[in-house]
Order: C-alpha cells, then sequence, then structure tokens
C-alpha cells in the first residue's frame, strides 16, 4: 500500500470516526430512551403466554382432586385390594359405574388424552382407563387385556409417595406405551393424587394426561413478531423451540439444553420472578429477552422466555443512525478526494527507493535518490548503505565451502546458501519455509530444542559434531557452529547454522578404530591358541581315561545284572558322554583357534539351546531356580558348529546362574527369535546386574568377577560367535543382565 493511499485513508477515517461517533452518539440517546419501554413490553407479552400455559392446566388440577373424592374411585381401588362388596356391590359394578363416569370427563375435557384409576398391586396395574384417539377425536373405555401396568414409571413411584390430599405434576414428555414413545408423539402432563382408606394407607392413583400439542402450537403465534419463543423444563430442555429438532430432544438422548446454547441469559432457566435483558447468540446477533416462570407446583415449574433481535425492537432508532451515516458519507468522499491531493506530492522520493529495494532484491541494479534533500534524502543514503552490506554478505554465504542456513525460533528455515543444497541435497526453494526437523534424525530432535534454548539466552554454541539427514535420508556427519541473530532491537529472531561435512573424516578414523581392534583381537586369539594347544595336550589323555574308566565301569555293572545298578548305569553312560563331549570341545577349540571350520552343518537352532541348557543345568538338583523357555516356533535350520554353539550358550547359563546366587528371585529366561537375516539367542538373569567397570572390561581376557574363574569364558564365546558371522550384545541395570549373540541364517 502506498504511503499517498495510507495518508488518504487516515484523513478518511479520521471523517469516518468523527461521523460515526456522532451517529452512534445519536442512536445511543434513541435507544436509551426506548428500552424501558421495550422491555416491559416484552415482559407483558410473556406473561400473557405464560397465563396461557397456567390456564391450560389449572382446570385439571381441580378435575383430579374431584376424582380422588369419588365413591365409585374409592370402592374400586379398595376392592379390587380386599374383595367382598360396598353398598351391596361387588367390584365389578363399581368398575363399571368408574368407567362411565371417567368417559363422561373425558367427552367433556378436549384436552385430555387418558383418565386411569391404577392400583398398587401387579406392578401398579391400572384398574380403569379411559382415553381419546388424538386423531379422530374419538373416547373410549380400554378393554382389561389392554390394561398395563406402571409400577416402574417415574410419575407412580412419586406421586404414590406423596401425602394424602397432595398433588403430583409429572416433567412435561412425550406419552409413552408399553415404554415406547407412541407415535405420533405429543407432549403429555401427567397430574395424580393418591387414594387413601380411612386409616391413610394407599389405595391407588388417579392420574390425567393432559394432552398439551393444541397448547405448544398456538402459544409461539402470540409472540412478538419476529421473536423466538421458548419453553423450558426445569432442567433447561427444550419444551417449544422455534427450531423443531430441539422441542423434546432429550426424549432421543439429545442433552442439550438452553443453557448450553444461549450461556449469556442462563441464568434466566427456574428465574423465580419475570425479567428482561439483552444477549447475543453464537452468530453475535444482539436479541432483547424477556422470561417468565410458570409455576405448575411446589415440585414443577417451566419457565416461558421471548427474544427478539434488537434491530427489531429498536428499528426507530436505528433509522436515526442510518439517516446519520448518509450525512457522514458524503463527508468522507469529500476528505478523500481531498486527501489524495495532498498525498500525491509527499510520495515521489519514497516511491524511487521502494522500486530501488525491489530491484536489489531481485539481483538487479538499483538507483536511490539519494542526492535528495530533507528526510527522504537521509532515508535514501541510509538504504544504500543496508543495501551494500547485504551484497557484501550474499556474496559471502554464496562462495562459502560451508553450509550455511539460518532459522527463526519456531525452527523454520529462512536461507539456504549453495553449500547447503550441495550438502543435504535440497534446493534452496524447497528447503526455505521447511523445518529444520527435515535434517534431523528423530532421536537427535531433543538436540535441537536444547540448541534453541540456549540461543534463546542469546548464546553462541561452539563447534560440536552431530548427525544429519540428506534429502534421501542418508546420515552424515558434520562438525556444526551456533549463533543468534538478533533484530534492530537486539531481541534474538533466530539462529545461523554453519555446517560442515566431517563424514569422511570420521570414517577414516572408524576404519583406523577397527584395525588397532583386529590387530588386538588377533593377538588375543594368538594367545588363546597357545593356551589351547597346551590344554589340549594336556587333558586329551586324562579326559580319555576318564572315558575308559566310566566304559569299564558300565561293562562291570552289566555283568552284575543287579537291578539296582540301572540308574547308576545311566549316570555312568552320562559321565562317559560329558568328557567325550569335552574333548570335542578341546578339538573344536584348537580348531576355532586354528581358523578352521570343518564341522559347519545347518542345524535346528531350538534343539542346539535345548541341548546346552539341559547340559548346563545336570547338577542343578535342588535348587530354586526358575527356568523360563521361550523359543520362537518354526525357526529355519542355519548353518552353525554345534558344539562351539552349545559351548557359547552353556557358558552364558553358568554365569547367569553364579549371578543370582543368593539373589531372593532366580529367574532364568532362555529364548530365541527369529528376525529377517538372523537368529537371536538371549539369555537372561534377576542378578544384581553388572557394574560400570566391569561393563567396561567385560570382554577383555582374563577379567572376571568370580574368585576362581579365569577370565576367558566371555572372550571366547565372543570369538566363537563372531567367527559365525554374528555379534554378542549385553544390557544389564540392578534388575539383572541379559546376554544375546546372533547367527546368521547364511554365511557370508
Amino acid at each position: 500500500m502506498s504511503l499517498a493511499l495510507r495518508l488518504s485513508i487516515a484523513m478518511i477515517l479520521l471523517v469516518v470516526i468523527t461521523t460515526a461517533g456522532t451517529g452512534m452518539l445519536i442512536y445511543k440517546r434513541a435507544n436509551d430512551a426506548s428500552r424501558p419501554v421495550v422491555f416491559e413490553s416484552l415482559k407483558a407479552r410473556a406473561g400473557i403466554l405464560a397465563d396461557g400455559v397456567t390456564d391450560y392446566v389449572s382446570g385439571s388440577k381441580e378435575d383430579v382432586m374431584m376424582m380422588a373424592d369419588l365413591p365409585a374411585v374409592r370402592a374400586t381401588a379398595k376392592l379390587k385390594r380386599t374383595g367382598g362388596t360396598i353398598d351391596g356391590r361387588d367390584y365389578a359394578a363399581w368398575r363399571s359405574q368408574l368407567a362411565a363416569e371417567m368417559l363422561a370427563l373425558i367427552k367433556a375435557k378436549h384436552s385430555y388424552a387418558q383418565i386411569r384409576l391404577i392400583g398398587l398391586d401387579d406392578d401398579g396395574r391400572e384398574l380403569v382407563r379411559v382415553q381419546r384417539n388424538l386423531s379422530t377425536d374419538a373416547t373410549m373405555i380400554v378393554p382389561d387385556r389392554d390394561l398395563q401396568s406402571k409400577g416402574g414409571r417415574d410419575y407412580f413411584r412419586d406421586a404414590v409417595s406423596m401425602p394424602v390430599g397432595a398433588l403430583y405434576v409429572s416433567q412435561v414428555s412425550y406419552n409413552r406405551e408399553q415404554g415406547r414413545i407412541e407415535l405420533p408423539a405429543w407432549p403429555t402432563l401427567r397430574l395424580a393424587t393418591a387414594i387413601h382408606d380411612d386409616n391413610d394407607v394407599p389405595l391407588g392413583l388417579v392420574v390425567i394426561n393432559l394432552h398439551l400439542e393444541e397448547l405448544f402450537t398456538q402459544l409461539p403465534k402470540g409472540g412478538f413478531r419476529g421473536g423466538e419463543v421458548y419453553l423450558l423444563d426445569e432442567n433447561g430442555y427444550y419444551l417449544i423451540s422455534p427450531n423443531p429438532e430441539q422441542a423434546f430432544a432429550f426424549e432421543y438422548g439429545n442433552a442439550s439444553t438452553f443453557q448450553s446454547d444461549w450461556p449469556g441469559i442462563a441464568s434466566l432457566v427456574n428465574t423465580p420472578m419475570p425479567v428482561g435483558g439483552r444477549t447475543r447468540d453464537a452468530d453475535g446477533r444482539e436479541y432483547a429477552v424477556s422470561a417468565w416462570p410458570i409455576q405448575l407446583s411446589e415440585q414443577r415449574h417451566l419457565t416461558l422466555i421471548e427474544a427478539v433481535p434488537t434491530e427489531i425492537v429498536f428499528r426507530g432508532a436505528a433509522t436515526v443512525a442510518r439517516s446519520a451515516t448518509m450525512t457522514g458519507a458524503v463527508a468522507v468522499v469529500l476528505a478523500g478526494l481531498l486527501a489524495i491531493a495532498i498525498a500525491a506530492t509527499l510520495t515521489d522520493p519514497l516511491r524511487a527507493i521502494t522500486r530501488a529495494v525491489g530491484a536489489a532484491s531481485e539481483g538487479k541494479p538499483a538507483t536511490l535518490p539519494v542526492n535528495a534533500t530533507g528526510e527522504p534524502g537521509e532515508l535514501a543514503r541510509a538504504v544504500s548503505r543496508y543495501l551494500e552490506r547485504d551484497s557484501l554478505l550474499n556474496a559471502i554465504a554464496g562462495t562459502s565451502v560451508d553450509s550455511i542456513v539460518t532459522v527463526d525460533m519456531n525452527g523454520l528455515i529462512t536461507t539456504w546458501n549453495p553449500a547447503a543444497e550441495r550438502l543435504y541435497g535440497y534446493a534452496a526453494r524447497e528447503a526455505i519455509g521447511q523445518s529444520i526437523n527435515i535434517l534431523t534424525p528423530i532421536d537427535r530432535r531433543g538436540e535441537f530444542a536444547e540448541l534453541m534454548e540456549r540461543i534463546s539466552r542469546n548464546e553462541s554454541i561452539d563447534v560440536f559434531e552431530t548427525v544429519k539427514l540428506t534429502k534421501a535420508g542418508e546420515p552424515i556427519d558434520v562438525s556444526l557452529t551456533v549463533a543468534p541473530i538478533h533484530d534492530s532491537q537486539g531481541n534474538v529472531i533466530g539462529a545461523s547454522r554453519i555446517a560442515r561435512d566431517i563424514t569422511a573424516k570420521l570414517a577414516s578414523e572408524r576404519r583406523l578404530r577397527r584395525l588397532q581392534a583386529e590387530a588386538a583381537h588377533a593377538a588375543r586369539i594368538s594367545a588363546a591358541g597357545q593356551m589351547a594347544g597346551a590344554l589340549a595336550h594336556e587333558m586329551n589323555q586324562p579326559l580319555t581315561a576318564v572315558v575308559n574308566y566310566a566304559r569299564s565301569a558300565r561293562r562291570i555293572l552289566l555283568k552284575r545284572g543287579v537291578a539296582e545298578d540301572d540308574e547308576v548305569i545311566v549316570y555312568v553312560d552320562r559321565a562317559a558322554d560329558q568328557g567325550q563331549r569335552a574333548s570335542a570341545i578341546i578339538k573344536r577349540l584348537r580348531q576355532f583357534i586354528g581358523n578352521r571350520q570343518d564341522r559347519i552343518e545347518r542345524e535346528d537352532v531350538n534343539a542346539v539351546v535345548e541341548g546346552a541348557l539341559e547340559t548346563a543345568l545336570s547338577d542343578d538338583a535342588g535348587t530354586s531356580l526358575n527356568v523360563v523357555r521361550s523359543y520362537s516356533p518354526d525357526l529355519p535350520t542355519i548353518p552353525l558348529d554345534r558344539v562351539q554353539i552349545q559351548q557359547v550358550v552353556a557358558n552364558l547359563i553358568r554365569n547367569a546362574r553364579e549371578a543370582m546366587d543368593g539373589s531372593p528371585r532366580q529367574n532364568l529366561s532362555v529364548r530365541t527369535t527369529d528376525h529377517p537375516t538372523y537368529v537371536a539367542v538371549t539369555v537372561a538373569d534377576t542378578g544384581p546386574g553388572l557394574s560400570d567397570e566391569v561393563m567396561a572390561h567385560l570382554f577383555e581376557p582374563f577379567a572376571t568377577t568370580k574368585r576362581q574363574g579365569m577370565g576367558i569364558g566371555l572372550t571366547i564365546s565372543r570369538s566363537i560367535v563372531e567367527t559365525h558371522g554374528g555379534h554378542m550384545f549385553v544390557n544389564s541395570d540392578e534388575h539383572g543382565s541379559e546376554f544375546s549373540f546372533t547367527l546368521p541364517k547364511e554365511h557370508a
């Protein structure tokens, strides 16, 4: 918007405000003068409508009390309970007389839908009922087979419990037959009183159902033309509403109330006296409102509310305001013409500056009126200095080999230099306006929040290393420097982020560390090979002797033929098997150290793990160890050395058992899990866990927490797993430790 236009608008607005103020003052005076008269008229009209409801109901109250005093009512209710006769007439005779009297009354009163006598027995079964067909206006005595039990209805329970001579008035609702709303639905009001014998013992109820459809149809027609009439029960539910969907919506489970729809005048519901006021609806339209209470009984009352738009009731004041507005419009036109003429003489230099700034932003040559006099000349020279500085900064950012990105305090990217395009793969038009999170891995989102918190405190962040994502989703290592950006008042409005790709540098460092680790691993393997060779030479002979002795003992026991020796023979066989297994382990160890895997075969991992578990727990008699097996079903067979993998699993299980010595809970969990390219085996215990110091040296040779341990079990186990192409992991806390290793489904 040009300065000339703004000046013109300012002068026009001044005239508009003055004119509007005058018109509003005139309107307010007229409005204030008419307001009391309008509100009193609305209240009087609401009172007339409310009196119509009261008059419609009052005659029915007298009829209910009259019916309760009829001899036929009392005799019918009493004989139904006691039997016998009264004045020589039995129950059937009195009931017939009562039905005739009720029929005569309902024919005379066209607003009555039903008149009933309800007994207390048979779950409140009706004794007599006469009713009107609301479609044809025909009346009838309902046959005995169609009479219903009403003991479950609220009005029955409430009316029976009322004192002698008290009148019960129900809530206005749709009539129900057999527990369902009668169709077509019609609003009804039930008036009832209890019948008592001479000892004030309840005998039954007299009930009149008052049909309100005609009243509710005619009542809104008596309201203010263009207004809205509402009739509400004590809960604020709609009985009459301009919106047909609101009336009696509570009967269908809709809990909408007048209080929720008109919160500004919610206090009018159940008002004890007539009141008036103003409010606005949800669309902001203003209404004049009056409310009149309708007392049906001590327990039951309604509220009649009439709401009329103020533009209808205050039409006279609005006419005066429109006249003042027309006069002001003429003044506005004249002021606009004058403002345009004055502003045009001031804005030429400013337009030249605006065009120059626009050209500079597009990289085009800019011509500024730096030789102009006065304030426009000062402004042009200041803009020239700013453009020179901006050009310098753009040149620096454009030629930088480092990525330079700026963001606002919400993390939205505001600038993006060519180096950023090369580093991350996003063009400037793709990145600007996006969140910086497009470059941030999910597990590092908190890192950005922490950086921006420090930036908001006007702190600069020195060089630190982190990981970012390229457009292709590939992670890259970067060295990042972050500094705050300030506005002209010194407030922090964003951050400048300079990043350098250090992926190749870190990869070289990792390769160096891996080579060093492999050299150390080779040294460990060499040492272990020497130890294995010595152990194999020294242990094979005694193990062979153990196996031979066990077999000799077996032959002797078999030769004796004593039945009691059968169990001993079983354990002798197991001892021989374990001796042979130990010899095989030593042989495999020598082969492993020599990097030979000539016993690799496809095996069932679950069977291998179960065999190792049985071996490791063979001496676990009499302990409280709880073993939980969780083997993944349908595991494929995979290539492995059965003896070596069983050695790994058995070693982990023995370690877990020893870790739980003295623990109150000794739960050992062994499970296998299937993954797309590998199978995982996990052994977990509920021991005290491993300290940070132990974790740091866990897989180093001769590092052990056992008093008599050599510290090479985990080292050898990990080497076996890695020789198979897998990996070993450990997690530990105060609740226990979990060792896992993986085995590839296919050898590379």
